[in-house]
């Protein structure tokens, strides 16, 4: 069986709260622009799914076999 680490140690687990967090946050917590708003949402989506190719590709330490 291959050992896996703690959810708390995952970069991937990481970005992907903190993006989902501050989505939330747009969408509920900010009186803004609705228009403004939505592509506030979207740049956050979009970098977050960035931020997660980049952890996966050059900052995972263990390499698949």
């Amino acid at each position: 069986m291959t050992p896996t680490k703690s959810a708390w140690a995952s970069k991937i687990n990481w970005t992907a709260t903190i993006g989902a967090l501050a989505a939330v946050a747009t969408v509920f917590g900010i009186d803004i622009d609705p228009a403004l708003q939505a592509k506030i949402a979207a740049s956050i989506s979009a970098v977050s799914g960035v931020a997660v190719v980049i952890w996966r590709t050059w900052f995972t330490s263990k390499k698949i076999g």
